[in-house]
């Protein structure tokens, strides 16, 4: 797919992802186009209807350039821009521009279904994974539940403080028997009042999430379970933080992205960038007390994120 802009001519691949993004966006450059100087930061940047994302590019050789694809929050094709910032010497402009497509697929309405299993005890009992790709199942998977704009009310198991549980597959019990080690680990360091309740009730054949994770041999998702169980919350990274109309996320590969919600609040793309910017800068953070979020780049030189994500 050819894109032009600024007198350069660009084609990107793939053109299309599913809603929770992943995986790397390839742009190349035609030979006769003339990129700015590798001392100039280049940025990929996605806008769609109300939500726009933004990320440093990663200039492979003279005239390829890699990206990573963020997730979105609506099934849409949206615009997808390089370009430089105004605080470059060579000043802001668009280099190339195009249309890039989020798209639905069955991983995220599997994600979707996992998330509403909380209100049915049953609902996870007959759910069928064969027809997935075994081989990426568990990063997607992740991807795509952590993507969901879950309410703040959400619970992994509906439960009442007056009320004894009856025994049920609970969405740790599934993720360990599936053997998807990824998600239960997520599921394990997601906030939830209720997950000493899912770690200690059985299922219907009398079986916790830790005895089947022993029986699989899952031997560091055993430990962490252990851990949660004595109250040992690690210290352990954060790829998500949230405040506000701004999302800041670490990517798999390390890389960052930052997310704006436009309804929510307007900033321009160079403000945006601005943002992104300063969280590559900045390398720790406390928020709450006691648990550290943590951003690694290696760049980094400040520290001067607090005034976008401390308030």
């Amino acid at each position: 797919m050819l894109r032009s802009g600024d007198g350069l001519r660009m084609e990107f691949s793939p053109n299309e992802a599913p809603i929770y993004g992943g995986g790397t966006l390839v742009i190349a450059f035609s030979e006769d186009s003339i990129l700015p100087d590798a001392s100039t930061d280049m940025y990929v940047v996605f806008s769609g209807s109300s939500l726009r994302h933004i990320t440093l590019a990663q200039q492979i050789n003279r005239n390829t350039l890699h990206s990573i694809i963020p997730g979105h929050n609506a099934f849409e094709t949206v615009s997808l821009t390089v370009q430089t910032s105004s605080t470059n010497s060579c000043g802001g402009k668009v280099l190339a521009s195009g249309e890039f497509t989020y798209c639905e697929d069955n991983i995220h309405h599997i994600a979707r279904f996992l998330a509403n299993s909380s209100h049915d005890p049953n609902a996870l009992n007959h759910v069928d994974l064969s027809r997935e790709d075994q081989a990426t199942f568990d990063q997607n998977i992740r991807l795509a539940f952590e993507n969901l704009d879950l309410p703040h009310s959400w619970r992994m198991i509906e439960y009442s403080e007056h009320i004894n549980q009856a025994p049920r597959e609970t969405l740790l019990h599934f993720a360990t028997r599936n053997q998807l080690t990824e998600f239960a680990l997520y599921l394990l360091n997601k906030p939830s009042k209720e997950l000493e309740i899912a770690l200690n009730l059985p299922n219907q054949h009398n079986e916790l999430p830790i005895q089947l994770a022993r029986e699989r041999g899952l031997e560091n998702l055993v430990q962490e379970m252990q851990n949660q169980a004595l109250g040992k919350r690690k210290d352990f990274e954060i790829d998500v933080f949230c405040r506000g109309p701004l999302t800041a996320r670490r990517h798999r590969s390390g890389t960052i992205s930052v997310s704006y919600n436009l309804k929510e609040s307007y900033r321009s793309i160079d403000e945006q960038i601005q943002m992104l910017q300063e969280v590559l800068t900045f390398t720790r953070v406390e928020d709450p007390p006691q648990q550290k979020v943590i951003m690694h780049h290696n760049r980094a030189q400040g520290n001067s994120l607090g005034r976008y994500l401390i308030k």
